[in-house]
Protein backbone atom coordinates (compact mmCIF):
# COMPACT_ATOMS: atom_id res chain seq x y z
CA UNK A 1 0.00 0.00 0.00
CA UNK A 2 2.12 2.82 -1.54
CA UNK A 3 0.88 6.41 -2.18
CA UNK A 4 3.60 8.51 -4.84
CA UNK A 5 2.47 12.14 -5.07
CA UNK A 6 4.06 15.06 -6.47
CA UNK A 7 3.73 18.32 -5.30
CA UNK A 8 3.74 21.26 -8.08
CA UNK A 9 4.23 24.59 -6.94
CA UNK A 10 -0.03 25.09 -6.84
CA UNK A 11 1.50 23.10 -3.27
CA UNK A 12 2.86 26.06 -1.68
CA UNK A 13 -0.52 27.29 -1.23
CA UNK A 14 -1.94 28.02 2.67
CA UNK A 15 -4.86 25.77 2.12
CA UNK A 16 -3.73 23.36 -0.49
CA UNK A 17 -0.72 22.52 2.41
CA UNK A 18 -3.72 21.85 5.00
CA UNK A 19 -5.74 20.16 2.43
CA UNK A 20 -2.05 18.03 1.60
CA UNK A 21 -1.67 17.03 5.37
CA UNK A 22 -5.38 15.89 5.84
CA UNK A 23 -4.58 13.55 2.65
CA UNK A 24 -1.39 12.73 3.93
CA UNK A 25 -2.44 11.80 7.70
CA UNK A 26 -6.00 9.87 6.18
CA UNK A 27 -3.61 7.58 4.09
CA UNK A 28 -1.27 7.04 6.61
CA UNK A 29 -3.71 5.95 9.24
CA UNK A 30 -5.32 3.42 6.66
CA UNK A 31 -2.01 1.70 6.41
CA UNK A 32 -0.36 3.55 3.11
CA UNK A 33 3.23 4.53 2.61
CA UNK A 34 2.89 8.40 1.81
CA UNK A 35 5.95 9.89 -0.45
CA UNK A 36 6.02 12.74 -1.80
CA UNK A 37 7.91 14.05 -4.87
CA UNK A 38 9.08 17.91 -5.60
CA UNK A 39 9.86 19.10 -8.89
CA UNK A 40 13.35 19.82 -7.62
CA UNK A 41 13.36 15.78 -6.55
CA UNK A 42 12.77 14.91 -9.82
CA UNK A 43 15.32 17.65 -11.03
CA UNK A 44 18.16 16.10 -9.08
CA UNK A 45 19.57 12.91 -9.72
CA UNK A 46 20.58 11.96 -6.72
CA UNK A 47 17.26 12.86 -4.96
CA UNK A 48 15.30 10.96 -7.77
CA UNK A 49 17.41 7.74 -6.70
CA UNK A 50 16.55 8.13 -3.24
CA UNK A 51 12.81 8.31 -3.99
CA UNK A 52 13.31 5.30 -6.70
CA UNK A 53 14.93 3.38 -3.99
CA UNK A 54 12.83 4.29 -1.34
CA UNK A 55 9.38 3.24 -3.51
CA UNK A 56 11.12 -0.15 -4.83
CA UNK A 57 11.89 -1.20 -1.33
CA UNK A 58 8.63 -0.58 -0.43
CA UNK A 59 7.19 -2.77 -3.09
CA UNK A 60 10.07 -5.45 -2.35
CA UNK A 61 11.98 -5.22 -5.30
CA UNK A 62 15.47 -4.10 -6.15
CA UNK A 63 16.41 -1.46 -8.43
CA UNK A 64 18.81 -3.46 -11.35
CA UNK A 65 20.37 -1.13 -12.93
CA UNK A 66 24.60 -1.02 -12.49
CA UNK A 67 25.75 1.15 -14.96
CA UNK A 68 27.07 4.62 -13.80
CA UNK A 69 25.78 5.98 -17.22
CA UNK A 70 22.28 5.50 -16.18
CA UNK A 71 21.93 8.04 -13.44
CA UNK A 72 23.27 10.34 -16.14
CA UNK A 73 21.22 9.21 -18.94
CA UNK A 74 18.35 9.35 -16.85
CA UNK A 75 18.57 12.83 -15.26
CA UNK A 76 19.23 14.09 -19.52
CA UNK A 77 15.70 12.68 -19.92
CA UNK A 78 14.30 13.93 -17.15
CA UNK A 79 15.35 17.22 -18.19
CA UNK A 80 14.20 17.38 -21.99
CA UNK A 81 10.70 15.71 -20.30
CA UNK A 82 10.29 18.13 -17.45
CA UNK A 83 11.20 21.19 -19.86
CA UNK A 84 8.66 23.74 -18.60
CA UNK A 85 6.97 21.90 -15.78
Amino acid sequence: MLDVGYDGKEHAEEARIAKDAMRRNALTSMGFTVITVTKWQLNDGGALNVIARAVASRLGKQLRYRDPQFTQANHALHQTLLKGA
